[in-house]
């Protein structure tokens, strides 16, 4: 298999090309460049880590088609389905070709030896990461999520690292921002292996709309400008909030799931956010807001499994 750094390198000035990276022995990943004509930031902006999360992996799709090699600065590398089985199986958040069909966006840094979805990770994170200045990771909600438009940037990274997350971040046609301390994520691990990233949520439901597409593509501009690689200024979103405090709450045991609170609804201390109930309507847990914030996102779906991840609320600062 040949390095990543190998095949960029090759890659010409003031042009637009779509590969086929061999990543692993049984596994090739699309990969769609865009090279422009003089030196500059290397931008990489994935979709599809979430097969059934559309929305990035349809701004990705547009935002290659609308590059002109030309006017940029740099290089922009799409990843336009990092999970491309878990795509067209319309399978959630796992990879179906893994062994033990585990998560991609929860077991980095991966292993050398260890199953399909763990190698992957692993190679990622020796490949990738190195080559680039930026990684913009693109999710959304999925088939059973209802979800806020939301940025993740990375809070045990260094400070320079954080800034620049940040800073992007904040200029982002997104209402929240959210300080994270997860480090088994494809963006998260590569902020703390010192290459600054970001997690866009746009969407919900397994769903996309155009206008959803056109606000992710707004925010992948966003990038580029702040970045250097296309020219434009960029401007502080005085709308936008940060959160540094977020609650994440799990099932304790499998059950009936009424939820009592949508994404994007403000809660109080002490608003009931939902139960869990038995077959027979006798109460196996009730979920509780600890503190005044804002419901991020929760899980739609009416039977839920122990350890399902309900919903996350956040204060507002």
């Amino acid at each position: 298999m040949r390095k990543l750094q190998e095949i960029l390198e090759k890659i010409k000035p003031q042009t637009k090309s779509k590969w086929e990276w061999q990543i692993l022995p049984e596994l090739k990943m699309p990969v769609w460049v865009v090279k422009g004509n003089q030196s500059g930031k290397v931008l990489a902006i994935s979709a599809g880590v979430h097969g059934c999360e559309y929305v990035g992996i349809a701004a990705v799709k547009r935002a290659f088609e609308s590059l002109d090699a030309d006017k940029i600065s740099g290089m922009i590398l799409f990843f336009p389905l990092i999970n491309a089985a878990g795509f067209y199986q319309g399978k959630k958040q796992i990879m179906p070709l893994d062994e033990e069909r585990k998560n991609l966006n929860r077991i980095f840094p991966g292993k050398r030896d260890g199953t399909l979805a763990e190698r992957l990770a692993h190679r990622l994170e020796e490949q990738l990461y190195p080559e680039i200045d930026f990684l913009l990771d693109l999710h959304g909600g999925d088939i059973d999520e209802d979800m806020q438009d939301l940025l993740f940037f990375s809070e045990n990274v260094s400070k320079t690292v954080r800034d620049v997350a940040e800073n992007i971040a904040s200029c982002m046609p997104i209402p929240y921002r959210l300080c994270s301390q997860a480090e088994n994520g494809f963006y998260s691990r590569a902020a703390k292996m010192g290459t600054p990233a970001l997690l866009l949520e746009i969407g919900s439901g397994g769903k996309f709309s155009d206008e959803e597409v056109i606000r992710c593509l707004e925010c992948i501009e966003v990038a580029q400008r702040a970045l250097g690689i296309v020219q434009g200024e960029v401007s502080v979103n005085q709308e936008q909030k940060c959160s540094q405090r977020t609650e994440y709450v799990f099932a304790a045991s499998d059950g009936f799931w009424h939820r009592m609170a949508k994404a994007g609804d403000r809660v109080k201390k002490g608003d009931v956010l939902g139960e869990i109930k038995s077959l027979e309507d006798v109460l196996l847990q009730r979920v509780i807001a600890k503190f005044d914030g804002v419901v991020w996102y929760g899980q739609t779906g009416f039977g839920v499994s122990s350890q399902t991840h309900l919903l996350a609320y956040g204060a507002e600062e």
